[in-house]
């Protein structure tokens, strides 16, 4: 009994330091979990400072201006084929575009134009063939044509000159003819010219152009054959334009 008691004496006077020892090395629990930094500083007033990049710089949105013109339209006096001549008349019309200038060398525009383009048929004696036996024809014609162009232009103070080419269709519209069978021809047409802007103002100025629409001579009446030739038509055109936006100086 007395080893026991000297026994455990010892064993209670070895844990007591091991215990004491172990609870020194334990770290301390953190009170509470760090703050996070201030993202913004702050003025002198206590308010958040808010911290801005440099400005954008301003999208280039070129020149979109629209027109209105008048021109004469010098159409091919005649063609020949497949024994029928076929004669076109000189007429004034109207002109309307819608432009946009992006760079000095990048633009497009859509433009509408319309007017008279009466016809004469005649058969050619001796090529004709069955035709023969009909005369000549005058054919009341009103032309609307549509296009989508490329234009290319350069600006030195004042004066814009540019150059343009397209493609579009060229619808003949026949009238004062008693017949219901006459036919509505739509042509492909091909479009090219140039001219220039002279600015009286940052947003009105003159333009001046001079266009040629190149599509073959429209079949209207069924009775005759088709000539199927090329049929060029000059205008010089004299307008006024008006420019919505301008993002280009004038000198």
């Amino acid at each position: 009994m007395k080893w026991t008691n000297v026994f455990s004496g010892l064993l209670m006077a070895a844990l007591i330091p091991a215990a004491a020892l172990a609870q020194f090395n334990t770290p301390p629990a953190p009170s509470s979990a760090p703050s996070a930094p201030s993202s913004a500083p702050e003025t002198q007033s206590g308010a958040p400072q808010v911290q801005t990049t440099a400005p954008a710089q301003a999208a280039n949105l070129g020149i979109t201006d629209i027109a209105g013109s008048f021109y004469e339209n010098f159409a091919t006096k005649s063609v020949t084929g497949n024994g029928i001549t076929q004669a076109s008349t000189n007429a004034p019309g109207g002109l309307f575009e819608l432009r946009h200038i992006q760079s000095s060398w990048i633009g497009y525009e859509f433009a509408f134009s319309f007017n008279p383009d009466n016809q004469t048929l005649t058969p050619i004696p001796g090529s004709c063939g069955f035709f023969c036996n009909l005369s000549s024809e005058d054919l009341v014609l009103k032309d609307a044509a549509i296009s989508v162009d490329y234009v290319a232009s350069k600006q030195y103070g004042r004066i814009m000159p540019f150059a343009l080419g397209g493609f579009g269709f060229t619808i003949g519209v026949p009238g004062g003819i008693p017949y219901t069978y006459l036919s509505l021809p739509v042509k492909p047409t091909y479009i090219a010219g140039g001219g220039l802007d002279l600015a009286l103002t940052h947003k009105l100025g003159i333009r001046v152009q001079y266009r040629e629409n190149i599509f073959t001579a429209p079949h209207i009446d069924p009775r005759y054959p088709n000539v199927g030739q090329f049929t060029p038509e000059g205008q010089p055109t004299f307008g006024v334009y008006y420019r919505i936006n301008n993002l280009f100086p004038l000198d």
